[in-house]
C-alpha cells in the first residue's frame, strides 16, 4: 500500500499511485524518498537545528522528487512505464 503522505500530495493519482506502487520498484524508492524528506523537513520546522542551507536544499531536492514522481505519474518515465506493464 503507498504511504498516505503520497497519496495525500497527489490524491488525483490515487489508482495510479496504487498501481505503480504495487508493481515498480523504482517508483516506491522515489515514494519512500518523498516520505524520508517531507519527514526531515517537518523535524527541522519544530527543532530549528540545523543549518538554514540544508533546510533550503532539503526543500529544492523534494521539488525535484516531486516531478519526477509527476512524469511517473503522467507515464513520462520509461523506467517506471516499463516496470509497471
Amino acid at each position: 500500500m503507498p504511504p498516505d503522505r503520497i497519496l495525500g500530495r497527489f490524491p488525483a493519482y490515487k489508482q495510479t499511485i496504487e498501481r505503480l506502487y504495487a508493481n515498480s520498484p523504482t517508483f516506491r524508492e522515489v515514494c519512500s524518498d518523498i516520505v524520508e524528506l517531507v519527514e526531515w523537513l517537518e523535524g527541522y520546522e519544530l527543532s530549528r537545528d540545523g543549518s538554514p542551507a540544508a533546510y533550503e536544499q532539503g526543500k529544492e531536492l523534494l521539488d525535484e522528487l516531486e516531478c519526477e514522481i509527476t512524469n511517473c505519474l503522467d507515464g513520462n518515465d520509461p523506467t517506471v512505464a516499463n516496470e509497471s506493464q
